[in-house]
């Protein structure tokens, strides 16, 4: 059983909580502020999780449902089967409850807590590191600029799952090189929750478990590995069953998705090694946060001092583990990254600079285990010789590194100033402990303390800046205020992005573009054509963002098709320039942006009285452009017929996330279309009656119907859902039942 947590530990704990705080502390005064980078005008905290999160509050208030799929964007797309939604973790009921600038704030300051004390039980009882070198650790890791730099981009979810990956570690060592079931079983639940957050970080925490359980193996005594294998294989027996209720819908997503990455895709924003030195010593936002990975000039300079006792695996374990993190974050650069990529998972992710997390955390253990060695061994005859040589070398290097580049460039930035001093500071602490003799763990742990809080946190300020809602909100407002007026329901397409997603979200908008990281690929030739903007490989935004640094002009010169933007449901264009090529009718301009109405748009729900049968998708998109979409649908192996109802449409009488009602009293059969995208696990019934849904249209759902009254009901409740939620319920169940009975046993064992 676990021995009881140390007075020192509960102590170090309430301290990396309250330094967690004052690194947030704006957030604290200001708790409505909203996070925006330094480096960029936008922020996916707005663009892509604030609609998620206020729609899970807003559709539970309104309809008593948990959203499952999202109209928001894209002319509607799954939910559940994103992680980014963190639909199936915990901590998202706080939006619930408060405002969602509060609740984001709170979810910042509880998850670099928990970094920071996953962290530290990590360093201080798996490696059996002091209390005050578990803490350097643990700021090391926690304040990292990967971190600071992703939580300025607004990545909620990377940084959640960032925060469990020492946990993982630290228990998942419970297990293997103790032997501890808790273990094993805890350690399942936080790859769960990273599950729940970030595929990809939950696909390099998974694959280090793996590695990290095999070398323990390797290492440990004869007669447990048997016992230890079980355990190894219940960590991730454990991580499947929990987080079935996300990884079986993300499963049934994988056919459709977009994210099917090529060679250069998939190593989108690797570092070169020049840009990977910079990096290291030079830190910079202006690359973007996937570039960042300054790890802190300070903790560097106590790695070599980590040999100076002796060290079990763990430590060489990290070395080994940085070393290749550096190598996977050049990306294509070498054959490594190429090879391993083809793992199972490894083939939807990109952008291998975020394996800068596991890298802090290796860097972060040295560093640690660095500074133990300096505060508690003496030193040796040959070091008090080499040292004060060594200090001037160190201190004269990086004071005329960082000199010599601000005279060169006329600039005195932090990264310049940077590497003058953090060199000079750390050398003369390290030589200020060779005269302590007394005391000077405590010292020396408070000085380093401070020494890394400054050298990070002067480098992580820079990367972002807290925004009030009022300007998060400003962009394109007014327009999306009077489109908020008009009657019925439509969808709206800005080819510049004139109204940002959070204002439309803010307005009850629903769009036919959109900026999200995983959506279908379907959508993506579909809205090519429509649009006049092909997709060309994999791309988070539909339309793709140009290369042109002015957004608001992006696209200006493609010419859409009105009639297939018309079968969106597409009833306004809104753009800061005129749309040409196209008969457009402007009905408001505020500012530079136009809000143009397509005469060509149809009613979101309507029937036809043809229908033309075609193979697949490809020949429905090519014989799209042909057809009259008021008269006929194109429909994926579904019987022909043309004599059928004239045009008519079918009201909408309930519009939910997971639910949509209409009816229509026809005096001939006909073809219902409704204009949201096909998906598998939605269902029909006509009259209570189940109907079969056909693909129309390349990417639209539709209905054959009889003459007659018709109540029809489109229900979202895939078959992913209704087995991964049963698994992972009854899982979570069985878990809580055996924590319980574990800690009233224990209680009654203390008494």
């Amino acid at each position: 059983m676990q021995q009881p947590q140390k007075p020192s530990d509960s102590r170090q704990l309430l301290l990396l909580l309250i330094l967690s705080g004052l690194f947030l502390l704006p957030l604290l005064i200001h708790p409505q502020a909203l996070i925006y980078p330094t480096y960029a005008p936008h922020s996916d905290l707005m663009t892509i999780h604030w609609p998620k999160a206020t729609l899970q509050a807003q559709s539970l208030r309104a309809h008593g449902q948990w959203p499952l799929w999202t109209p928001r964007i894209l002319s509607g797309m799954p939910l559940l089967a994103n992680p980014l939604a963190m639909c199936f973790y915990p901590p998202v009921l706080l939006f619930l409850f408060l405002p969602a600038g509060i609740a984001f704030n709170l979810l910042w300051i509880f998850h670099f807590w928990l970094a920071a004390a996953g962290a530290y039980l990590w360093l201080r009882r798996a490696v059996n590191l002091s209390a005050p070198a578990s803490s350097l650790g643990a700021l090391t890791f926690a304040f990292t600029a990967k971190m600071a730099a992703h939580m300025a981009a607004g990545h909620v979810t990377v940084i959640a799952a960032a925060a469990w990956l020492p946990w993982a570690l630290y228990l998942a060592d419970q297990a293997l090189t103790r032997g501890r079931l808790r273990g094993a079983l805890l350690a399942g639940a936080a790859l769960a929750l990273q599950a729940a957050t970030h595929s990809q970080i939950f696909l390099y925490t998974a694959y280090l478990l793996l590695i990290y359980g095999l070398v323990s193996l390797a290492l440990g005594k004869n007669g447990k590995r048997i016992k230890r294998s079980l355990l190894m294989l219940l960590i991730f027996v454990t991580a499947a069953l929990l987080g079935a209720a996300q990884l079986l819908p993300l499963a049934e997503m994988a056919p459709y998705s977009n994210r099917v990455l090529g060679a250069g895709e998939a190593s989108s924003h690797a570092l070169t090694p020049i840009q990977l030195l910079v990096s290291l010593l030079l830190p910079t936002g202006q690359g973007g946060h996937e570039s960042v990975l300054y790890l802190g000039l300070t903790p560097l300079l106590l790695i070599p001092f980590t040999w100076m006792r002796r060290r079990g695996w763990r430590v060489t374990f990290c070395a080994v583990l940085a070393l290749f993190a550096l190598i996977f974050a050049l990306g294509d650069s070498t054959p490594l990254y190429p090879l391993l990529r083809r793992l199972p998972g490894l083939t939807y992710t990109r952008t291998p600079a975020r394996l800068g997390f596991l890298l802090a955390l290796a860097v972060a253990t040295l560093a640690a285990a660095g500074f133990d060695a300096l505060a508690s061994v003496s030193w040796s005859a040959a070091l008090r010789r080499r040292w004060p040589l060594a200090a001037v070398g160190i201190a004269a290097t990086g004071l005329s590194a960082g000199l010599g580049f601000m005279l060169i460039s006329g600039v005195g930035s932090r990264a310049y100033w940077g590497l003058a001093l953090f060199p000079l500071l750390g050398a003369g602490l390290i030589s200020a402990r060779r005269s302590l003799e007394s005391r000077r763990a405590l010292f020396l742990s408070i000085a380093w303390g401070a020494l890394i809080l400054f050298d990070l946190w002067s480098f992580d300020g820079t990367l972002w800046r807290a925004v009030s809602p009022q300007d998060a909100f400003a962009p394109g407002a007014e327009a999306a205020a009077w489109l908020e007026a008009q009657p019925g329901r439509f969808r709206v397409y800005s080819p510049g992005y004139a109204i940002e997603q959070q204002v439309a979200a803010e307005h009850g908008l629903e769009l036919a573009d959109g900026v999200e990281p995983v959506h279908l690929a379907a959508y993506d030739r579909y809205t090519g054509l429509a649009t006049g903007v092909p997709v060309e490989g994999f791309s988070v935004t539909v339309p793709p963002f140009p290369d042109e640094k002015n957004l608001s002009q992006a696209h200006r010169d493609a010419i859409p098709n009105l009639k297939l933007l018309g079968l969106l449901n597409v009833r306004y264009l809104v753009a800061a320039f005129d749309i040409r090529g196209v008969e457009l009718i402007e009905r408001a301009r505020f500012g530079e942006i136009r809000v143009f109405e397509n005469q060509q748009a149809l009613p979101r729900a309507f029937v036809v009285g043809e229908v033309e049968p075609v193979r697949d998708e490809a020949e429905s998109l090519a014989r799209l452009p042909e057809i009259d979409p008021r008269r006929t649908a194109l429909v994926e192996k579904g019987p022909s017929f043309n004599d059928g109802v004239a045009f008519q449409e079918a009201p909408v009488l309930l519009y939910t996330p997971n639910r949509i009602e209409l009816e229509v009293n026809l005096s001939a059969p006909g073809f219902l279309v409704l204009s949201e995208v096909w998906y598998p696990g939605w269902q029909a019934t006509d009259n209570d009656r189940p109907l079969p849904i056909y693909k129309a249209d390349h990417i639209l759902r539709g209905l054959y119907l009889e003459r007659g009254a018709h109540r029809v009901a489109f229900t979202y409740r895939p078959l992913s859902l209704r087995v991964g939620g049963v698994i992972s319920g009854v899982s979570a169940l069985a878990l809580i039942a055996y924590l319980t009975w574990i800690a009233v046993r224990a209680r009654r064992s203390a008494s």
